[in-house]
């Protein structure tokens, strides 16, 4: 498992700004979390999702007000 984690923090450092991590993770799931649910990376991924923050909400503005 060890493997996986760095493969999974080369990916993180790989996101490009203004994608968020946390939906990265839950596509990349919902891709191959099926198909592999015992697979340690599916593990690594599940837990990156558990522990990532919130998206954040864009604000407008001109008002800041939440979109």
């Amino acid at each position: 498992m060890p493997s996986c984690r760095s493969i999974f923090l080369d990916w993180a450092l790989s996101i490009p700004e203004g994608v968020e991590p946390c939906l990265a993770l839950r596509a990349l799931l919902e891709l191959h979390g099926a198909d592999a649910p015992d697979h340690p990376m599916t593990r690594i991924l599940a837990q990156g999702l558990a522990s990532a923050p919130a998206p954040r909400r864009r604000r407008n503005r001109s008002t800041g007000a939440a979109a």
